[in-house]
């Protein structure tokens, strides 16, 4: 039998991958739902630091404060030390897959 090597060889560090998924998700598709949220008759955005952002400012506000909070997650992965640096990336990933996919429930379920 011959040695195989394992599949985060093969394709790299996954981080990246976090990194990408965290940005599309977390940034891109939470931005573009509430955008959509935002023009809809029976959807108000309840998180209490992004309604008051998204009052003010609308969605450049929003923009920025997804923005400052990517500089944030960046500096704290790179602060925190190897291998644990990695569960920032992937918890906006993780937590950007979640708030799109709320975000489409709420959009599409029936008022």
């Amino acid at each position: 039998m011959r040695n195989r090597e394992p599949a985060v060889g093969l394709f790299g560090s996954p981080r990246p991958w976090f990194w990408i998924v965290g940005i599309l998700c977390f940034g891109v598709g939470d931005v573009v739902t509430t955008s959509v949220g935002l023009g809809a008759e029976h959807v108000t955005e309840v998180g209490p630091l992004v309604s008051v952002v998204v009052e003010r400012y609308d969605v450049p506000g929003l923009v920025a404060l997804k923005l400052a909070v990517f500089g944030a997650c960046y500096l704290c992965y790179r602060r925190v030390p190897s291998p644990q640096n990695a569960g920032i990336p992937l918890g906006l990933a993780a937590f950007g897959t979640l708030v799109v996919l709320w975000n489409l429930f709420v959009l599409y379920s029936p008022v």
